[in-house]
């Protein structure tokens, strides 16, 4: 048995390789099933070569092509039990239906989604993840993607979105920058037309087309869409507030000089905090939007109404649109497919996602006068992309088909990019995400199942919400005066704690323990009025409604330590705390677009090489390691081993060290070598 491993993991390998090169002498098999559009990439990067008079690279084994796929379509390693039955298959065109099947994949969804939520700038955690609504965006954009809906279809909902996001959650794009409506467009100009304004809105660009008139006249239309809403734009609160009238009416009988009260009087403190959450909605207004006060150039007045104008193409008369109809202008012309941009900037930035360097860089900075690196593969690919109907699987599908991707991998010098000859993708570190993503498939290989029908559930709108459409305007109005004492109660017990919580001499002293208790009840009672269930069983509700109350879920088997939290990154918090392993592999902060970070770094090196992830976790626990505790012949041991952590059979050296050490002591020889190819460049980068 071990010679047989041996001569599988060495020699077998050379074979497979020359058979694969024969297959491509031959060349009417791989051609006759290839994509007409894959086969005219090849033919562009072909003729390239032949005038920068280069060839390109060679086409790389199995191996690597499996791996290299997974980690592109898919964001993570293949499983061992993936990888050892793709590599058995002995089809000619196993190549292309793999690519076939990732992209239809739950794995596909969420690799996509971390593109995105890069490029969104998407939160979940701090204050942005609930005044922006990320927590709605995120299961409805991957939703969208799972549907496979066409680019630029979800592109124009989020851009055209009006109102709350538990209603509405596309309208968390425009949340995302609540209160900045001149920031919103120029990171729309950027994210979705490669466009680059920033500097434009202060000033004229000082080495691109764009003048600072451009800017605000593109700003105009963005204008349309308002973040900011007071509690008397709320439709959902005018019964109560109504009810909230009369009573304020009725008490004032006897006053000679009866004030009419604003809403915010009328809802008193209490209201305001717990209505506030409502406030966090976009609302499409005959809004207008002037120039500066600083407007430094005579092409127009300063502090004068700004005529809407786009920044490409002939715009007919949009001077009289007025709240919805322009906002939906602005979504339909950044959208429309005679865009100059937009499907050029898309093509571009999934091709790059795919083989590590657009054709035009940088991908979110296209000038009047960028060119094509490659003549022709620019304009090909925003061909492919309309011809597609904006299906991304459809678009990826053909890219990942060309002989191009299956080359081998060239290194990119950062110093002299010009170098480049596009011979084949670009060597590159693996991002944050499909390293987390792959240390998870190697504890939990299921991890991508789930059923055909599964969709991401949208959350509940906030407590206050529910309650509107659970009580009764006059019970809602009780209830907002029975939150108003507890609010009071909360402010007076907190005043008197934090006039003596700094005070050294009253530490430990019975008046401080008493305080400080007081504090915590009445704040406890305080929340528990934006609390849902709390509320309801305050205003007697909750008896009646007891039988429709969803019942708790079976919890199934009880976690282990380390697999709390084991989700795909897509699934984790976004972005993850900072010391979260993510975070310290470079994932983004969200505050910039495509923030991400893929340089090497000491505390990279101290966590592969000491931390409980790889010493105790992956080197006891991961799927190969499992495998091989059951498994007696240390060179299957060892082929396990290297399929599962590095996609490929092991070399005669590495046979040869399980061999040798396994005898010994079988633990440490599956620990150790697990350890060192987790830290290996061959794990970390895609080749």
């Amino acid at each position: 048995m071990t010679y047989i491993h041996r001569l599988r993991g060495a020699v077998g390998q050379q074979i497979k390789r020359c058979l694969l090169f024969a297959g491509l002498l031959i060349g009417v098999t791989l051609h006759a099933a290839q994509p007409v559009a894959s086969q005219q990439i090849d033919e562009i990067l072909a003729k390239y070569w032949k005038s920068q008079k280069v060839k390109g690279a060679p086409i790389v084994d199995d191996e690597i092509y499996l791996r290299r796929a997974y980690l592109t379509i898919v964001g993570r390693i293949p499983s061992y039990e993936e990888a050892t039955t793709w590599l058995a298959d002995e089809s000619s065109d196993k190549r292309r239906t793999l690519v076939d099947e990732l992209v239809v994949s739950e794995g596909f969804v969420s690799h996509q989604f971390n593109l995105w939520a890069d490029a969104l700038r998407i939160r979940t955690t701090g204050r942005e993840g609930n005044v922006s609504g990320g927590k709605y965006f995120v299961p409805w954009l991957k939703n969208q993607l799972r549907a496979n809906k066409p680019y630029d279809e979800w592109v124009r909902e989020i851009l055209a979105a009006e109102g709350a996001p538990w209603d509405n959650p596309a309208s968390s794009y425009y949340l995302r920058d609540q209160g900045m409506p001149l920031d919103n467009m120029a990171l729309t100009m950027q994210v979705f037309l490669g466009t680059q304004m920033q500097c434009a809105q202060c000033h004229n660009h000082p080495t691109d087309v764009w003048t600072r008139r451009d800017f605000y006249e593109m700003a105009a239309f963005r204008y349309a869409i308002d973040t900011r809403l007071g509690y008397n734009d709320l439709d959902e609160l005018e019964p109560v507030l109504k009810v909230l009238r009369e009573r304020d009416a009725e008490a004032q009988v006897d006053n000679e000089k009866k004030k009419k009260r604003n809403v915010n009087d009328l809802l008193n403190p209490a209201g305001r905090d717990l209505f506030r959450s409502m406030l966090w909605q976009t609302s499409q207004k005959n809004r207008t939007l002037k120039y500066p006060h600083d407007y430094q150039y005579d092409d127009v007045k300063a502090k004068s109404v700004v005529e809407p104008h786009t920044i490409f193409g002939e715009t007919p008369d949009t001077i009289d649109l007025k709240g919805k109809a322009r906002a939906e202008y602005y979504a339909e012309w950044v959208t429309s497919p005679d865009n100059p941009r937009f499907t050029l900037v898309i093509a571009n930035r999934l091709w790059k996602s795919a083989m590590g360097r657009g054709v035009i860089e940088p991908i979110d900075d296209i000038r009047v006068d960028s060119k094509s690196t490659v003549p022709g593969l620019a304009e090909a690919l925003t061909e492919l992309m309309r011809q597609s109907d904006y299906d991304v699987r459809k678009f990826y599908t053909a890219i990942l088909k060309t002989e191009f991707f299956q080359r081998e991998a060239v290194v990119l010098d950062p110093e002299k990019p010009e170098a480049y000859k596009y011979t084949g993708p670009v060597l590159r570190r693996l991002s944050a995400e499909q390293l987390w993503d792959s240390y998870v498939v190697l504890l939990k290989p299921e991890v991508d199942d789930v059923p055909a029908d599964y969709a991401n559930e949208i959350p509940p709108p906030p407590g206050p919400v529910q309650l509107i459409a659970t009580f009764t305007p006059d019970q809602l109005a009780d209830y907002l005066a029975s939150a108003e004492k507890a609010w009071r109660e909360r402010n007076d017990a907190r005043t008197a704690f934090y006039k003596i919580r700094n005070d050294p001499a009253m530490r430990d002293t019975e008046e401080y323990k008493q305080l400080q208790q007081a504090h915590k009840d009445a704040d406890k009672k305080w929340r528990s009025y934006s609390n849902v269930s709390d509320s309801m069983s305050m205003m007697g509700v909750m008896d009646d409604m007891a039988d429709d109350q969803p019942k708790p879920k079976n919890k199934g088997k009880k976690l282990k330590w380390w697999e709390k939290n084991l989700d795909r990154a897509a699934d984790l918090k976004s972005p993850e705390y900072v010391d979260h392993w993510l975070r310290i592999f470079g994932q983004s902060d969200r505050d910039l677009v495509d923030n991400a970070d893929d340089s090497s770094t000491i505390n990279q090196a101290l966590l592969l090489l000491n931390s409980n992830q790889t010493n105790l976790i992956l080197a006891d626990n991961s799927d190969p390691v499992q495998r091989v505790k059951k498994e007696k012949d240390p060179a299957k041991a060892a082929e396990i081993l290297t399929l599962g952590f590095l996609t490929r059979y092991p070399n005669e050296k590495e046979s040869a060290y399980v061999t040798t050490q396994w005898e010994a002591d079988p633990k440490k020889t599956r620990e150790r070598l697990a350890w060192a190819m987790v830290n290996t460049q061959e794990f970390l980068f895609i080749q």
